[in-house]
């Protein structure tokens, strides 16, 4: 018989989920940073404060971790295994320091004027952006570039070798490596943020023949959107090493949006003391004001102003009923009803909960809204590129469904993300008012516990700490790399699934006996 293991959410002093010692008491107030950052600098994202309009090709992580590419462009066999995997042999003088060399190397000093909660925050995230997910030879095409329009010069498929090292996936062009070998001197990787790709499985693609070359198949693809409305696609040498990739893809993006979570809870507590039952900022159900947004699949930020609609809304005693709301007369829907209109847009708008934004704050502006976002999954701030920007950062990341506007372009009726900054109000710190809107978000959506009251609890899968990496191997950030290829498999196996229900699905492994995973 197999021994039992202890589940891992079970309550105990020596479970390694067990509530983290900086959790179990309240956090005092001083701000969040109060001193010089560590100078290690955590990965750069591509939702940087200021509106950047994002390319394909990313800055560099400052990584200790800087791989060195393979020094041959010889041609790469399937790998055996569909985990990450170190270059052949002949290249392994040059491949790059396991994880754990890595991290003894390059842990970023904590100064002791950072506060504790913050602390943990950043070394969470350096661990994530350490964390080598998947690594391996593939040929890769660019379809499209961020604009949406084809590269000037088509460069066809070529063999790479790429390493997806947090959410930033490295890549070497064998070709160019052959090339600088004979010139003794080494090619840098090319740097793709993965943070807000979507990722597809296609199968196979067949390229038509042409006058000067026959037509080609490509087995196992998987295409990546990272960055406006750019497509590259990567064909995998087996269908292992595809479902491996696809799989190590959307852990790596689904564990920073988790390191997220957590960053915003700190925030929370922090600035609000402890922030449990902090009261609503919605007034009447609703919350608005200015802010810029942009919009998953674009690169330019709007200027517009945004409603967050509880759908509940109640009038004040004496007030007039607004129209569509419940309380409104009932002759106001017989007209309607008479001329054979029994839906009525307003009553259904109001009755659920809504994000939307509207092209100012005027009457005749507000008629109907120039985009709006429903069944929000999730709603939380943008950890900065360090942590002394903390106090200044308000940039905020909605994901849910978008509406059918035209706007959205092909993200139209489809699951997506929203990064969203709000404009300042007289005399109030960038951190709080970015707290009063994720509150709003979190009481209109009921996330997190609210609108009754946040969850700390590790335990919990609806609190924003849930499965918390403590104790010595939470550089592993959520789930351990190895049980990767054996449990996550059936995630892209199950094609008609949707973005919300693979997540759901991952969200739910931690709450799992690590025997069930493995075995």
């Amino acid at each position: 018989m197999v021994p039992q293991r202890p589940h891992p959410l079970q309550s105990s002093s020596s479970s390694p989920w067990s509530l983290p010692p900086v959790l179990e008491r309240s956090p005092s107030l001083p701000n969040p940073v109060q001193s010089q950052p560590p100078q290690t600098q955590t990965q750069t994202q591509s939702q940087a404060q200021s509106p950047p309009a994002q390319s394909q090709a990313q800055s560099p992580p400052a990584q200790s971790q800087a791989q060195s590419p393979p020094a041959q462009s010889q041609a790469q066999s399937p790998p055996a295994q569909s985990q990450a995997q170190s270059p052949p042999a002949q290249f392994q003088a040059q491949s790059p320091p396991t994880q754990t060399q890595s991290q003894a190397q390059s842990l970023p000093s904590q100064p002791q004027q950072l506060h504790p909660e913050i602390r943990s925050v950043v070394s969470l995230t350096h661990a994530h952006a350490h964390k080598v997910y998947m690594s391996g030879p593939m040929v890769r095409r660019i379809e499209r570039l961020p604009d949406g329009h084809q590269p000037t010069k088509d460069e066809g498929w070529r063999e790479v070798w790429a390493q997806l090292g947090g959410t930033t996936l490295s890549i070497w062009d064998m070709k160019e490596i052959e090339e600088a070998n004979k010139q003794g001197r080494e090619v840098p990787p090319a740097y793709i943020n993965v943070t807000d790709a979507f990722v597809q499985v296609l199968g196979a693609v067949t390229i038509p023949a042409t006058g000067s070359s026959p037509a080609q198949k490509y087995n196992n693809v998987v295409t990546l959107n990272t960055a406006g409305s750019n497509l590259i696609l990567f064909s995998c040498p087996s269908a292992a090493s595809l479902i491996s990739w696809a799989t190590a893809l959307r852990l790596a993006a689904w564990e920073k949006s988790r390191l997220e979570e957590i960053y915003t809870a700190h925030l929370i507590r922090i600035t609000l003391n402890d922030g449990r039952d902090a009261p609503s900022t919605l007034v009447r159900g609703r919350r608005e004001g200015w802010v810029r947004i942009r919009i998953a699949g674009q690169t330019d930020w709007k200027h517009l102003w945004m409603v967050v609609s509880s759908g509940t809304q109640q009038e004040a005693p004496g007030s007039p009923a607004q129209p569509g709301s419940p309380h409104e007369p009932q002759r106001r829907k017989r007209i309607s009803t008479l001329f054979g209109r029994e839906e009525n847009q307003s009553l259904s708008i109001s009755n659920i909960p809504l994000v939307a934004f509207y092209l100012s704050p005027r009457p005749k502006d507000k008629k109907k809204p120039f985009l709006t976002l429903q069944i929000v999954t999730q709603a939380f701030a943008v950890y900065p590129e360090r942590p002394e920007l903390i106090n200044k950062s308000t940039l905020m990341k909605i994901e849910g469904t978008i509406g059918n506007e035209d706007v959205a372009m092909g993200m139209r009726g489809k699951e997506g993300w929203i990064l969203v900054m709000p404009e300042l109000e007289a005399g109030v710190p960038q951190m709080k008012e970015t707290i009063r809107w994720l509150i709003a978000f979190h009481d209109a959506f009921s996330q997190y516990g609210r609108p009754r009251s946040y969850s700390w609890d590790p335990r919990d899968p609806s609190s924003m700490m849930y499965a918390y990496p403590v104790g010595p191997n939470r550089n592993v950030s959520f789930l351990p790399q190895c049980i990767v290829p054996h449990s996550l498999t059936s995630l892209f196996r199950c094609c008609s699934w949707n973005e919300n229900q693979q997540r759901a699905w991952i969200h739910g492994l931690p709450a799992l006996p690590l025997f069930d995973l493995v075995s």
